[in-house]
C-alpha cells in the first residue's frame, strides 16, 4: 500500500476527524458531465453489528454545494488520501431544521 487506505479498511473511526473536509469524486459519465466534484463530509453515522467478525456498519453524509448535481449511483472517491474506488452515493433528503449548508445537495455513502 502506498498510503492510501483501501475500501476494505474504511471504518467510521477514520472518517470521524475528517468531518468538515473536502471530498473529490470523480463523476461517473452521465447526463450531468464528467470531472471532479467537492463535496464536504458532514456526518458520520454508526450502525450497530451484526454477527462476529463484521465491520461496524456506517455511513457518511456529504454535501455538494454550487456545483451540478451528481446522479445517484457509483462514482469514484478521487481523494489522495484513499485508492481510488467506486461507491454507490444515494441523494438523500434532510429535514430543513437539520441542515447547516443552505441550498446543498446532500448525498449518502453506506459501508455494512
Amino acid at each position: 500500500m502506498n498510503g492510501q487506505y483501501e475500501m476494505a479498511e474504511f471504518t467510521a473511526e477514520l472518517f470521524l476527524p475528517r468531518v468538515g473536509e473536502l471530498f473529490a469524486w470523480e463523476r461517473s459519465r452521465g447526463r450531468t458531465g464528467e470531472g471532479k466534484a467537492w463535496m464536504r463530509l458532514i456526518e458520520v453515522t454508526r450502525y450497530r453489528a451484526y454477527g462476529e467478525g463484521r465491520r461496524e456498519p456506517f455511513s457518511l453524509l456529504f454535501v455538494l454545494q454550487g456545483q451540478p448535481e451528481l446522479e445517484s449511483g457509483l462514482h469514484t472517491l478521487a481523494d489522495p488520501s484513499f485508492e481510488p474506488c467506486e461507491l454507490l452515493l444515494s441523494r438523500v433528503t434532510v429535514p430543513a431544521d437539520e441542515r447547516n449548508e443552505r441550498g446543498g445537495i446532500h448525498y449518502e455513502a453506506v459501508f455494512s
